[in-house]
């Protein structure tokens, strides 16, 4: 990637951990990391959901960066987080073709970030896995199985966190 970002050459949870509640800090306009996590150790709702957010980005920049391949990385279900820790952050990843290394790979991203964001926010313990992502491919798209079902729902529509606007 010439584009000057930062590549990753293997899966670093706490990494996109880091990265995500830097997001959060410039959101909110705070003082760094340390800040945001008081916040979220509090239940802070806002400063949550932008972490939910800033997940879900950092991790689906990852993982299209070391895989290639990623059309766009979508959340799911995030309108309906009202409450702190709520429910796991659900991500759905449309692919041109879904391999088994891209399986591997997004199961390896989504179990690191989970144990990062569980050791650095405790309200986040209760999870399996703070992050899920499904790989959403051509066949998936027109069979309309799983996540596939709801990339273009009116009802939940998903929120697109990659690529970037």
């Amino acid at each position: 990637m010439s584009d000057g970002r930062h590549v990753p050459l293997s899966v670093d949870g706490a990494g996109i951990v880091e990265r995500a509640l830097g997001h959060v800090a410039r959101r909110l306009k705070i003082a760094g990391s340390d800040a945001v996590l008081e916040r979220l150790q509090r239940g802070e709702l806002e400063a949550y959901l932008y972490f939910r957010y800033a997940v879900a980005k950092e991790a689906s920049r990852d993982i299209a960066a070391i895989a290639g391949g990623v059309e766009r990385a979508l959340i799911f279900l995030e309108n309906r987080c009202e409450e702190f820790p709520g429910e796991p952050v659900r991500l759905g990843l449309v692919v041109a073709r879904k391999t088994a290394a891209m399986q591997s790979l997004v199961e390896a991203v989504c179990e690191a970030v989970s144990r990062e964001a569980a050791d650095r926010v405790p309200g986040l313990h209760a999870f399996h896995g703070f992050l899920s992502a499904e790989i959403i491919d051509a066949e998936a798209l027109r069979t309309g199985a799983g996540l596939a079902a709801m990339v273009n729902s009116i009802y939940e529509p998903p929120i697109t966190v990659y690529p970037e606007d």
